[in-house]
């Protein structure tokens, strides 16, 4: 599992090279983690509705969104405030 988030959080930076952070989505855990694209380690996970596919973020990282296929929501993440889900 370790292994297979890593990976993910190297292909989201690609495109990116001066990416310091990295979100990933853990589909069987029904959440969000933020990788440190320096150290490659989870610095904070935060759950989402069911098997979340596919996230964005601003520019700057302060909201966040992520889709469920399960149950087709979409989860908001405002970073200073607890998720809603729509």
């Amino acid at each position: 599992m370790r292994r297979t988030l890593l990976s993910c959080a190297l292909l989201l930076a690609a495109g990116h090279a001066a990416a310091s952070t990295a979100w990933v989505s853990n589909e069987k855990d029904n959440s969000l983690s933020l990788i440190d694209m320096q150290t490659l380690t989870v610095t904070e996970t935060l759950p989402v509705g069911q098997r979340p596919r596919l996230s964005s973020s601003t520019r700057t990282g302060s909201r966040l969104w992520a889709s469920a296929e399960i149950g087709g929501t979409v989860t908001i993440l405002d970073r200073g405030h607890a998720p809603a889900i729509l």
